[in-house]
């Protein structure tokens, strides 16, 4: 009878061990990159709740390990400077290996539909990028990989979401995002390492729902003013978006952030300056490191009659006194018929020169487009100094109605201007002493001053005068 019990015993203990996993969330995975020259979280389940985990890389003959604690299980792997392919070996009391694993350059690129908006035509909405079958037709880099999150919406921060990761082909590229792709090839043609791009973007989300939840509520003006529209079939709440889509990746270590979105959050703008402030430091939080966060103006759309989008352009321009932020200037590369625009690479680039300068200090003249930087307004005339504006400024500044002065009555009317070197100088014969300056302050947002490197000023206006309100 003993001999039965223990040999039920035995049998038992050996059914249990077979069934037990080492599980790994989908992140970590084969054909992905991992950051170089750091040391990287690899983490995990096991369902042998407490056993000793062992973790190595093929780049060198370093083993770390931990002991599970209630089956959870991290540690922390030191990786080199770029290379591959290597593979990636996890044992406890089983296996595992990740195979074609490259080391390099790893970005988060999030945001909303011109984020998400792939360089295939896709359908009415995404119509692809300009050119986009060329395009394609050279997406031939297998060291710049995609992982893209599932789109969904959760309650609470979870640990782990689908998806895999894309080795970028001109078969496999299609539905990459555009922006993120044209981001990717940039800093890969010029860094020569492979590039990992973790995109998780959702269409027509606003930013509060980006943002973990506790950082908007204890916000009494935020919780206040925070969109909310109920009955979407997208995430508007505070958290949703963040929980399902930013949360499991933030063991994954990361380089920085591009961002872009801001089209939902027009009708709130006053508030979106802060807001971004939280979204940055929340994810920082996550993270515990205080990458780069590039971010991009969004683009000119007619907008109908709504008259605030020109604020929220403010708002970003204003978000750049963020720590580590720099923004991609878009005004002329909009279309006014389409809230989508199809020419994504100069928005890729522009993000990517960013990078470049800033976070890999490659050289450059003017890394972002001109912003105002002193207001002068004397005998008549504005002069306006502009900060990234090295080398001088050019533009055809009196092809364009939006450049307009006012006086103390609050009336602004069309100006002249004419740019020397790096000031511009505006008058206007219905203003005999302004006091207020806006330049591409409308919906089209339009500026035709362009500094060295090709890229527009940002829309900006001198006076702070409240908005009067237009129902679309």
């Amino acid at each position: 009878m003993k001999k039965l019990v223990l040999l039920t015993f035995v049998l038992l203990l050996k059914s249990s061990f077979c069934f037990s996993k080492i599980i790994l969330p989908q992140v970590l995975s084969d054909h992905m990159v991992l950051q170089q020259d750091t040391e990287v979280k690899i983490w995990g389940w096991t369902t042998n709740t407490s056993e000793k985990i062992e973790v190595w890389g093929s780049w060198n003959t370093d083993t770390v390990s931990t002991l599970a604690d209630k089956g959870r299980w991290m540690v922390r792997l030191k990786t080199p400077a770029y290379g591959g392919p290597f593979t990636l070996h996890i044992r406890g009391h089983e296996k595992l290996q990740i195979n074609d694993v490259y080391i390099g350059e790893v970005w988060l690129a999030s945001g909303q539909s011109n984020m998400q908006m792939p360089l295939d035509s896709v359908s009415k909405g995404y119509r692809g990028v300009t050119h986009f079958r060329n395009e394609l037709q050279k997406a031939n880099y297998p060291k710049i990989r995609f992982f893209d999150v599932y789109r969904k919406m959760a309650e609470t921060p979870q640990d782990d979401t689908p998806g895999v990761w894309i080795v970028c082909t001109p078969e496999n590229a299609r539905n990459f995002s555009a922006v993120a792709y044209f981001f990717a090839e940039q800093l890969h043609l010029n860094l020569e390492v492979p590039i990992g791009i973790l995109h998780s973007s959702w269409g027509g989300t606003n930013a509060e729902t980006w943002v973990r939840k506790d950082f908007i509520i204890s916000d009494s003006i935020l919780n206040t003013h925070k969109l909310q529209r109920e009955g979407r079939a997208r995430p508007t709440e505070p958290g949703l978006a963040f929980n399902a889509m930013i949360a499991p990746l933030q063991n994954y270590s990361i380089q920085g952030v591009i961002w872009y979105q801001g089209e939902a959050n027009i009708e709130n703008y006053q508030i979106y300056h802060p807001l971004m402030q939280k979204l940055i430091n929340s994810w920082r939080n996550q993270w515990e490191i205080d990458f780069p966060f590039y971010f991009t103006q969004i683009a000119p759309f007619s907008y109908r009659k709504r008259t605030k989008p020109p604020y929220l352009r403010e708002a970003q321009l204003q978000a750049l006194d963020i720590s580590l932020t720099g923004m991609a200037i878009t005004n002329d590369v909009g279309e006014a018929g389409d809230i989508h625009p199809r020419n994504k690479r100069p928005v890729g680039e522009r993000l990517a020169k960013l990078a470049l300068s800033r976070t890999y200090n490659r050289t450059a003249v003017n890394d972002m487009g001109p912003v105002p930087d002193t207001v002068i307004f004397k005998k008549g005339k504005a002069y306006v100094s502009f900060k990234y504006a090295s080398g001088g400024l050019t533009g055809r500044v009196n092809e364009t109605s939006s450049i307009k002065l006012a006086g103390a009555d609050r009336k602004f009317y069309p100006a002249q201007a004419q740019i020397k070197d790096s000031i511009l100088i505006v008058q206007s014969e219905k203003v005999q002493e302004p006091v207020a300056l806006r330049v591409g302050f409308d919906n089209l947002g339009e500026v035709k001053i362009i500094n060295t490197e090709g890229i527009p000023a940002s829309p900006f206006r001198t006076d702070d005068w409240p908005l009067i309100e237009v129902e679309d």
